[in-house]
């Protein structure tokens, strides 16, 4: 079987340097798309999609004379995730700095942290922002460094599941570059999969026949991909405990 993709060009942005600086949010009261991009001149995009056409929503980019953020405010967007209660709030990574902004492209949180490596990685759960760069893997609650782990090896994704409902149920997922994923809760190593390949990308993952309900699952599922085009998934159990598909 032969299939034809077609180009189809939505929205034309800045170029983008990293690989985790594009996400949809959860569609409002007008039930349209919109697709924020942050690219590496600084800028943040959101263009809503509607029927096939789309129209640019609101452009946000710091002033380079503004020092409410360090002096890198203005450079490349290093990485993106979106959290709230409505999971509609973007949170970007500037150097080593964190910006909050709202849907409506309004800045409404300002972090400066003291990590030094770049911030490669960003996830929000409730309060907690979890970083990663490319050694170091930080946990922030309330603007405070709660966890703090040094990893030998380069780290190339990061991925956050919960695994019950209780706080302590989460569980960071490190792909690394020495092809294996380390699993943290907080700075305190969990476990370490070992797999042929480097992981390059991981993300949950939620599909009907593998998780007919979310809340009722026992297990919770990671897609991975690696650096030589692999594909697969992890079933977490939430009593905790890997397989690997």
């Amino acid at each position: 079987m032969e299939i034809t993709l077609t180009p189809s060009e939505l929205y034309q942005v800045n170029s983008i340097q990293s690989k985790n600086t594009i996400r949809v949010l959860p569609k409002g009261k007008h039930k349209q798309s919109k697709v924020v991009v942050g690219d590496s001149n600084g800028a943040l995009t959101c263009f809503g999609v509607k029927k096939g056409s789309s129209r640019k929503e609101w452009i946000f980019q710091r002033e380079q004379d503004d020092d409410s953020l360090s002096s890198s405010s203005s450079s490349n967007i290093g990485s993106m995730a979106l959290g709230g209660s409505k999971n509609d709030k973007i949170f970007i990574t500037r150097r080593t700095d964190i910006e909050g902004i709202s849907r409506k492209g309004k800045s409404f949180f300002e972090m400066k942290t003291n990590v030094t490596d770049n911030l490669s990685e960003i996830q929000v759960k409730n309060a907690k922002v979890f970083t990663a760069g490319n050694h170091t893997y930080n946990v922030f609650e309330n603007e405070k460094d709660i966890a703090h782990l040094l990893v030998s090896a380069p780290i190339n994704t990061m991925c956050v599941a919960e695994l019950n409902s209780r706080k302590s149920g989460l569980r960071t997922f490190l792909g690394c570059n020495d092809r294996t994923v380390r699993v943290l809760y907080e700075d305190k190593s969990v476990n370490q999969v070992p797999f042929k390949e480097n992981v390059s990308t991981l993300t949950t993952y939620i599909d009907n026949e593998l998780n007919p309900s979310e809340a009722n699952s026992t297990q919770i599922n990671i897609l991975y991909g690696t650096d030589r085009g692999s594909l697969g998934i992890l079933h977490i159990f939430k009593v905790f405990g890997l397989m690997e598909n």
